[in-house]
């Protein structure tokens, strides 16, 4: 993003930063973006359970993949986690400081409320380490207010509250191309030789129906006549 002004008629850079605790206002220059971290919190309403789920991305540490194209597809991912990822909220306040009002501000707010930056619907923050485009929240601001700095002088800021969503795999496995224990199935064989006995099932007695849950069915004990 740029700004024009007196001092840069051509335009000028806006520097974005990343505040640590040992950072003074009086120390940056003007006009400047300020991201701080809010704080990492589990997000109870997407939580949920599953098993033998497969990871859409490589997760952290690990090498990722790609088709002969050279493309990430989700689909072919070689990961899997045991249960479903725990999903978190990762909390971010960004903080815009500007000398001027009307040549710093305004034109800045309105190149944040932009789709690819700080939009206040469909945003998405891309990941490059692991090829996703997480979801990303604009929960509060343009917050407008006004200030002094350390040394005395007017300080105009406005103020962005954001959450991207996050997720913590557990229990992660991985194909034995790429470390794990998971060996890939390369052929199916189907026995329906069950079904050449034409006598009917016994579904009337309880030994009966021991014996011959499974069939295709969606029982608790029920599995198919499949051989890897």
């Amino acid at each position: 993003m740029q700004v024009f002004d007196a001092n840069a008629p051509d335009g000028r850079d806006v520097d974005v930063r990343y505040r640590l605790p040992n950072d003074e206002l009086a120390n940056l220059t003007y006009p400047v973006i300020i991201i701080e971290h809010a704080g990492i919190y589990p997000d109870q309403d997407r939580m949920q359970a599953g098993v033998n789920y497969q990871l859409p991305y490589a997760p952290d540490g690990s090498a990722s993949w790609t088709t002969e194209n050279q493309e990430v597809v989700p689909a072919t991912s070689p990961y899997y986690a045991f249960y479903a990822p725990t999903p978190y909220n990762l909390d971010y306040q960004i903080t815009l400081y500007a000398r001027f009002w009307s040549t710093q501000v305004q034109p800045l707010v309105a190149q944040l409320a932009t789709l690819t930056r700080l939009p206040a619907k469909i945003g998405a923050l891309l990941v490059p380490q692991d090829g996703t485009l997480r979801t990303m929240r604009l929960l509060g601001g343009p917050e407008e207010g006004y200030g002094t700095d350390e040394d005395g002088k007017r300080l105009f800021k406005v103020v962005y509250r954001l959450r991207v969503f996050s997720e913590l795999p557990e229990y992660v496995n991985s194909s034995i191309y790429f470390g794990g224990t998971l060996v890939p199935v390369t052929t199916v064989d189907i026995d329906f030789s069950v079904y050449s006995d034409p006598g009917n099932i016994d579904l009337a007695s309880p030994a009966g129906i021991a014996q011959n849950t499974g069939y295709f069915s969606a029982g608790l004990q029920s599995s198919t006549d499949i051989q890897n």
